[in-house]
């Protein structure tokens, strides 16, 4: 037997359980956002310092001399920061 005014409470708290999983939606996909930021701008400052300490221009290094190794350690620079951001977005 089925009473009314459960079948009312039970509709109420479906529409709030969906209404929160709505706002965590939100705010991971804007944490997500933030964080992708920060790693852009990371990724820039590293790029930009690499660039200005090395007593050589990378850009001819990689583009015209075809330097491999500078490739390389730009890669990995790359992928060092990705993980700590994902290691960052984990915690």
């Amino acid at each position: 037997m089925s009473f009314p005014f459960l079948l009312a409470f039970e509709d109420a708290a479906s529409t709030a359980t969906e209404i929160s999983s709505n706002y965590a939606l939100g705010q991971n996909i804007l944490t997500a956002i933030i964080f992708t930021a920060i790693g852009l701008v990371l990724f820039a400052a590293c790029l930009w310092l690499v660039v200005k300490v090395a007593p050589f221009s990378v850009q001819k290094e990689i583009e015209e001399d075809q330097n491999v190794s500078l490739g390389i350690i730009i890669g990995s620079m790359i992928l060092g920061i990705a993980i700590i951001l994902a290691a960052a977005i984990h915690c």
